[in-house]
């Protein structure tokens, strides 16, 4: 298998032609943390109706930028530099399906990270959907590409496969998708 430094993506079809890595990456690995999750939902709650969206950092130019198929999508992926913060863009991706386009988020939360009490970096995999925010994925590291393509494939051809999905009802945040089964302790 080779490893490449640079993002490349070029038929996304790849989820067992090629793995991606970057060499200097701790290996990953998903969870599913309720708390965790409940977090995150509350702080998009605090800005509520009207900033009850995916925020994050400003970011500059992406460091990478590859276009191919995934999920039944043309998607153009955008990788960004890694920078710690509050909310930080890692990756980008763009997918376009006729008429529907949709933009899956991977971004890395300097909240989570603290509230963990570890020494470990999140990452969830995120997207704004039909007036929802759906959250699809957790890491406790930076994830490889490989493993971001199975979690956005997944999700754009099933966005009900989400871990949990909230959207803004009245003056509150209401959870519609939690999906226990998941679950896992910390």
């Amino acid at each position: 298998m080779k490893y490449f430094k640079a993002f490349v993506f070029s038929a996304i079809t790849l989820a067992a032609q090629v793995s991606f890595a970057d060499e200097n990456n701790q290996a990953s690995h998903e969870v599913f943390i309720g708390k965790d999750f409940m977090s995150l939902v509350l702080n998009q709650e605090k800005n509520g109706k009207r900033g009850f969206k995916l925020q994050f950092d400003k970011v500059k130019k992406p460091e990478s930028e590859s276009k191919g198929q995934l999920g039944g999508f043309e998607v153009n992926v955008q990788k960004f530099s890694f920078k710690t913060g509050e909310q930080t863009l890692l990756y980008r991706f763009n997918a376009n399906k006729g008429k529907e386009k949709r933009a899956v988020l991977v971004l890395y939360s300097g909240i989570l990270s603290l509230l963990s009490g570890t020494e470990n970096y999140y990452f969830y995999v995120a997207e704004e959907y039909q007036k929802s925010i759906r959250y699809h994925a957790m890491f406790n590291a930076e994830p490889s590409i490989e493993d971001l393509t199975k979690v956005v494939s997944t999700a754009l051809e099933n966005p009900e496969s989400a871990l949990v999905a909230t959207r803004w009802v009245g003056k509150e945040s209401e959870v519609f998708i939690y999906d226990s089964s998941r679950l896992k302790k910390q």
